[in-house]
């Protein structure tokens, strides 16, 4: 998922606003994580703009609707790291509940659930990459693997989802350059719909309805220039650099032609603090 952020951090506690680029919504988010004995619990709030859709009655068209929603989370981790020469391995397991309340939606609707009160995540993950080099955009080989699994073991129904999510890292034509290719599965039902678990295609809210059960990404990323550079005492931009992304949506039953083509430019750098 293409995420623009702001991250501030304070010894175990950080705020952040995030751009979802691929919904077009504002996020805000802070989590306090506690440490000092294992395994790390982590407390947070997020505040989020999501959307879906809706049958219109005695019509097969569909209504798409905007809404905002606050969740509260509390989670369980057991993260395990292993270096072996070049090569970094992580891996481990999260155990967490949330509490959801939905508001602000953009019309009226009927059986619209505005709360999900405290479903059961799991979360299994393994990651082999390579270290990285100063210079380097992402690990030059890699392999990643992330299993999420919900449900509402405290409410009647069938709600339940999973989602896997894997990326695999290439070295690029020259040195420091990296290709990404990233595949991601998902089965959501009853009040977990509207959830996506997987990295959505780039422009994903300007496209017709789908329901999603897959994504396929390809990037392509490579630095421009190394400036080091000094504007005045405002600022020290360190990286410029590139990415061409091809986003594809349910490649079971799509064409060649992707969903979308993208491009971005990134500029790192660093406010300089003035004493």
């Amino acid at each position: 998922m293409a995420i623009q952020r702001c991250v501030e951090h304070h010894k175990n506690k950080s705020r952040a606003y995030e751009r979802e680029i691929e919904l077009a919504k504002n996020t805000f988010l802070g989590e306090i994580t506690f440490q000092k004995y294992y395994p790390k619990f982590t407390v947070g709030y997020k505040n989020t703009g999501k959307f879906g859709w809706a049958q219109v009655p005695n019509n097969k068209d569909s209504i798409r609707f905007d809404y905002r929603e606050h969740q509260l989370t509390a989670e369980i981790q057991l993260p395990f790291s292993v270096y072996r020469g070049h090569r970094v391995y992580s891996f481990g397991f999260n155990f967490g509940t949330y509490y959801i309340k939905r508001y602000d939606v953009s019309i009226n609707l009927t059986r619209f659930m505005d709360k999900i009160k405290f479903p059961l995540s799991y979360q299994l993950y393994f990651n082999r990459n390579w270290m990285m080099a100063p210079m380097d955009l992402a690990p030059r080989c890699g392999q990643n693997f992330n299993l999420t699994f919900r449900h509402l073991p405290f409410m009647e129904g069938d709600h339940i989802s999973w989602a896997l999510r894997t990326s695999f890292y290439f070295p690029g034509l020259m040195l420091n350059h990296s290709l990404q290719a990233r595949f991601g599965l998902q089965e959501a039902k009853g009040n977990f719909s509207y959830n996506y678990d997987i990295p959505l295609p780039d422009g994903f809210s300007y496209l017709p309805r789908n329901l999603v059960k897959n994504t396929l990404l390809f990037d392509y990323r490579l630095p421009l220039f190394y400036p080091d550079l000094s504007i005045g005492q405002l600022a020290y931009v360190k990286r410029i650099h590139t990415q061409l992304s091809a986003d594809y949506l349910n490649v079971h039953e799509s064409s060649f032609a992707p969903k979308s083509l993208s491009a971005y430019h990134e500029f790192r750098f660093q406010f300089i603090q003035i004493q």
